[in-house]
């Protein structure tokens, strides 16, 4: 970590924003296990490279950030990482309805679905991202969304086109999902 600030500093003179907390130890953690069944090594593996990790980070780049104003801190975890992808492709996706661009019009043609129907699709679109990104509403959303691909993936089958794109997209909502809401391993124990 000193090595990459120094590089930092060398090249760039300054850090604008520190992402922390990206530590990747999930598969440490011990899901559907009463706590005095859990690996006491495992345990405290997880919660040592857990504080270390940020303090290590923090140790050796917020002095770098504070050299010069409006620095930014923020703090993320693996989950909040894998939904941003699905979240932000999505909400291009809707935009792009609600202005009727031409690519999506030119989509719409070759599906077979008519241009007026493409700003309450992007609606649609819109609302269900909303309700995955709030996290009282989250589950709902996602239900929703899973709903939502799962007619784009009818409709790319129907034509006789890959639907590896919506697939994608619905697992990692999923996936970023059940690593960011604690009450979803409890819901869907993918370990026993």
């Amino acid at each position: 970590m000193q090595a990459l600030v120094a590089r930092i500093e060398r090249e760039h003179q300054r850090l604008d924003i520190l992402v922390n907390d990206v530590w990747g130890a999930d598969f440490w953690a011990e899901w559907n296990v009463p706590v005095w069944e859990h690996s006491l090594g495992k345990g405290l593996r997880l919660l040592r490279l857990a504080i270390d990790t940020h303090l290590i980070t923090s140790h050796f780049e917020l002095p770098l950030l504070m050299k010069h104003e409006g620095g930014l801190v923020v703090e993320m975890r693996a989950g909040r990482i894998v939904s941003a992808l699905p979240v932000l492709m999505l909400l291009f996706s809707a935009g792009m309805k609600l202005v009727k661009a031409t690519p999506v019009l030119e989509g719409f043609a070759r599906f077979g679905y008519p241009e007026s129907v493409a700003v309450g699709i992007g609606v649609v679109e819109l609302l269900c991202v909303a309700l995955c990104v709030l996290p009282r509403t989250s589950v709902l959303g996602a239900i929703l969304l899973t709903g939502y691909l799962g007619g784009a993936i009818a409709t790319h089958v129907r034509i006789g086109e890959p639907f590896i794109g919506p697939l994608l997209l619905g697992l990692l909502i999923w996936g970023g999902l059940y690593l960011r809401d604690a009450r979803l391993p409890e819901l869907i124990p993918l370990r026993r």
